[in-house]
C-alpha cells in the first residue's frame, strides 16, 4: 500500500477506487514499534478533509483505549494518548460499562436455566440491575454537563473539584446526595485503578465531602405495631370511602379494591424483622409448616440464605394463606388491572406498596417537616419495623447475640446501632442488679454513722493531748514519761481541772 503524505506531521494517505484514505502515524515510545490507525475515507484530499480527519484523531484514539480496556489488553500507547487525555465523562462510561457488565454476569448466574426473554422481563432482576445503574443516572443529571465532567482528566486539579462543588453542583441537593455522587466517582476511578485498567492518581480521594448520616431515632412500640397491622388489614377487604377533589368542597363515595399485599408484607416484615428486599421475595417453598421455620435471604450478603422459627399464631396464618399458592410463587405479587392477584405467574412487587407508606404517615408522620434532615430522622417507614422489633426484643431481656441471629447482621455492632434504647429502658434492672450485688455490705447511712463516730474519737483525743502536753509543761515535767502515762488516765474533764489548778 503506497502512502503520501501531508504537509500535518504523522498524517498520510493512500489512493483507492472509492477514494483516499487518512493514516495517522505515531511511535510508542514504550515499545519504540510505529503504528498507524486509519482515521477517515472520503473522495479526494483537501485541506478541508484534513482538518477533518485531524479532529477525528483523538476521539478515535480514545475509543481505541476504551476498547482496549474494556477487553482488558494491555496499553502501549504513546504518552500523548495516554488515559489521562479522557474526560471525567468518559471514563464514568468505561468504568459503568465494565461494572454493568460483571453486575449483570453475577445476577444471570444466580438464574441459571431461566431463559433470556425471562430473566430479562424478571421483575427482581429489573430492580437490581436497575439499583447498577441509579448512580450512573444521578451523575448524568449533575456532573456529565459540568465543566469537571467535560474536562479532560489530566486537567482537573483539587481547585477546580472544590469549586464546582459550591458554585456549578446544585445547591438544592441534599448532602447525602451529594455524597453519594462524589463517592460514586471516587469508586469508579478506584475500581479502574485497582483492577489495573489505568494508571492514574485518583485526585478525588484528596477531597472529603461529609457524609449526612442518618441517626433513626423513632421506634415503634408493641401497641403501635398492632395498631399498624390493624390498619393494613382493613385493605384485605373491599371498602366503601369517601374521596375529595381539591378544587372542590364536594366529597365522593368509590369503593375501594381489596389489596392482600399490604397486609401481607407488613405482617412478614414483623414476624421475620426482615428488610423489604427479602420480604419481597419470601416464596411458599420457604415455609416450612412442620418444622416451624421459615427461610429467608440477605440481599445485602450476596444472598445469603438464612433461617428463623415461626410461632404457632403465624404457622396457623401460613396453613391458611399458602392454599393458593404453588410452591415457586411469591407471597407479595403484583395485582392485574382487574385488582386480582397474579398467583401462579410467579411473579413479585419490586417495592413495598405505596399505600403501607400512606398508612404509616396518617398513623405516625403528620407531624414531621421532612425537609428538615433532624425530624425526617423521626419519621417511620418500612425498615422501622425492623427496628422496632430488634429494640422491643431487647427491652424484654432478649440477648443481644439472638437478636443479631434474628437480623442475621455479621457482627454484634451492627446490632447494636439497630437497638434504641435509653437509660430508663434498663434502669429498672440494674437497680435489681445493683441490689442483688451489694445486699452483703453495710448500709451507706450506717457507715456515714460510724465515719462520723471516728471523726468525734479524733477530735476528742487531740483535745486530752493538747491538755496533758500543757499541764507536763506548767509542772515541768515534760520529760517524765510515769507523769505522762498517769496524765492519759484521766478523763477530759479531770484534765482541765488538773491544768486550772496550775494557773
Amino acid at each position: 500500500m503506497e502512502l503520501f503524505k501531508t504537509d500535518m506531521s504523522g498524517y498520510y494517505y493512500n489512493k483507492n477506487k472509492n477514494g483516499i484514505t487518512y493514516y495517522y502515524s505515531y511511535k510508542d515510545k514504550q515499545t519504540k514499534k510505529s503504528k498507524r490507525k486509519k482515521i477517515l475515507s472520503c473522495e479526494e484530499h483537501t485541506t478541508s478533509n484534513l482538518k477533518n480527519a485531524i479532529n477525528m484523531t483523538e476521539d478515535i484514539l480514545k475509543n481505541e483505549i476504551k476498547k482496549s480496556i474494556l477487553e482488558e489488553k494491555n496499553q502501549n500507547l504513546d504518552e500523548t494518548l495516554n488515559i489521562e487525555h479522557l474526560t471525567l465523562n468518559e471514563i464514568i462510561d468505561i468504568y459503568h460499562e465494565k461494572y454493568y457488565s460483571q453486575k449483570y454476569r453475577e445476577i444471570r448466574e444466580m438464574y441459571v436455566g431461566v431463559e433470556e426473554n425471562e430473566f430479562n422481563n424478571n421483575a427482581v432482576v429489573k430492580k437490581k440491575l436497575y439499583g447498577v445503574k441509579r448512580r450512573l443516572l444521578q451523575y448524568n443529571k449533575n456532573f456529565r454537563n459540568s465543566s469537571i465532567g467535560k474536562m479532560r482528566y489530566k486537567d482537573i486539579t483539587r481547585g477546580k473539584i472544590i469549586n464546582f462543588l459550591e458554585t456549578e453542583l446544585n445547591t438544592n441537593l441534599a448532602l447525602k446526595t451529594k455524597y453519594n455522587i462524589f463517592v460514586y466517582v471516587k469508586t469508579a476511578i478506584n475500581y479502574m485503578i485497582s483492577n489495573g485498567n489505568i494508571k492514574i492518581v485518583n485526585i478525588f480521594n484528596t477531597i472529603n465531602i461529609k457524609n449526612d448520616r442518618r441517626q433513626r431515632t423513632r421506634v415503634l412500640s408493641i401497641e403501635e405495631i398492632e395498631l399498624l397491622l390493624k390498619e393494613c388489614q382493613k385493605w384485605d377487604k373491599p371498602l366503601e370511602v369517601e374521596i375529595s377533589r381539591n378544587d372542590s368542597t364536594k366529597t365522593y363515595k368509590r369503593v375501594r379494591k381489596a389489596n392482600h399485599n399490604i397486609f401481607t408484607a407488613v405482617y412478614l416484615a414483623v414476624i421475620t424483622a426482615a428488610r423489604s428486599s427479602t420480604v419481597l421475595t419470601i416464596k411458599k417453598k420457604d415455609i416450612d409448616l412442620k418444622n416451624q421455620t421459615i427461610t429467608l435471604i440477605n440481599h445485602k450478603a450476596k444472598n445469603a440464605k438464612y433461617k428463623i422459627p415461626l410461632n404457632a399464631s403465624s404457622v396457623r396464618w401460613f396453613e391458611k394463606k399458602l392454599k393458593f399458592y404453588k410452591d415457586n410463587d411469591y407471597l407479595i405479587q403484583p395485582n392485574s388491572k382487574q385488582g386480582k392477584r397474579l398467583v401462579g405467574e410467579n411473579n413479585s412487587l419490586t417495592f413495598i406498596p405505596r399505600e403501607v407508606f400512606n398508612i404509616m404517615n396518617e398513623l405516625f408522620n403528620k407531624d414531621i417537616n421532612r425537609k428538615v434532615n433532624f425530624e425526617r430522622d423521626d419519621m417511620v417507614n418500612f425498615h422501622t419495623i425492623r427496628r422496632s422489633v430488634a429494640t422491643n426484643l431487647a427491652k424484654s431481656g432478649v440477648s443481644i447475640y439472638k437478636i443479631k441471629k434474628l437480623l442475621d447482621h455479621r457482627t454484634v455492632d451492627i446490632t447494636e446501632h439497630y437497638l434504641n434504647l435509653s437509660y430508663l429502658d434498663y434502669k429498672e434492672n440494674l437497680e435489681i442488679f445493683q441490689n442483688e450485688l451489694f445486699k452483703g455490705f453495710s448500709n451507706l447511712k450506717d457507715e456515714d454513722k460510724d465515719e462520723q463516730k471516728q471523726e468525734q474519737i479524733l477530735t476528742i483525743d487531740s483535745v486530752k493531748e493538747e491538755l496533758i502536753n500543757e499541764i507536763l509543761k506548767k509542772s515541768k515535767n515534760e520529760n517524765n514519761n510515769i507523769v505522762k502515762i498517769a496524765l492519759q488516765s484521766l478523763s477530759e474533764n479531770e484534765l482541765k481541772q488538773k491544768l486550772i489548778s496550775y494557773i
